[in-house]
């Protein structure tokens, strides 16, 4: 059963890296640390078939590499991402509430990554998603598309699940 968990977690690591393009990441120590994380909860988990197996594979696989690439954007603070940046998502949320200046870094860091991700979705997930934080409902946003209500809910929440997940990174399973 572990070889197959190690075949399982090897592919799905090398399928995340390159999807993320962070070629810096070696697969073969991503799928370890999946590996030995399941040797870990030996007896706290329920095997409930090959699907959600992977599925789970697949979840610890992205939440490592997020964790990796956060502690690698940690490192790499300085005092220049202190100094205001113009955002298109805003400052306002630390400023607000009188946070400190690595507060405010790691609130830009999160508006820029979140920026990024939004950048690499379609032009209609970018306008169904604009839409959907201005407030509208599905029925008009399907509207505002031509597509059918139950389309415009189901873009707008794999939009939202999606940019959310790469921003700020799933759970362990």
């Amino acid at each position: 059963m572990i070889e197959e968990i190690w075949q399982i977690a090897s592919a799905e690591a090398k399928r995340q890296v390159q999807a993320t393009m962070r070629g810096n990441e070696r697969a073969s120590d991503l799928a370890q640390s999946v590996v030995c994380a399941m040797l870990e909860r030996d007896g706290k988990l329920e095997f409930r078939g090959d699907a959600a197996l992977r599925g789970l594979i697949k979840t610890m696989v992205v939440a490592r590499l997020t964790q990796k690439h956060r502690r690698r954007l940690a490192q790499k603070r300085d005092e220049r991402r202190n100094e205001a940046t113009p955002s298109e998502l805003g400052d306002a949320a630390p400023s607000e509430t009188g946070a400190g200046p690595a507060s405010v870094a790691v609130w830009r860091e999160m508006v820029a990554h979140a920026e990024a991700e939004i950048a690499r979705l379609s032009e209609r997930e970018r306008r169904v998603l604009e839409l959907g934080t201005a407030g509208r409902t599905a029925a008009e946003i399907a509207a505002a598309e031509g597509i059918s209500p139950a389309s415009a809910q189901k873009i707008l929440w794999r939009v939202r699940q999606a940019v959310g997940n790469r921003v700020f990174g799933g759970g362990d399973g």
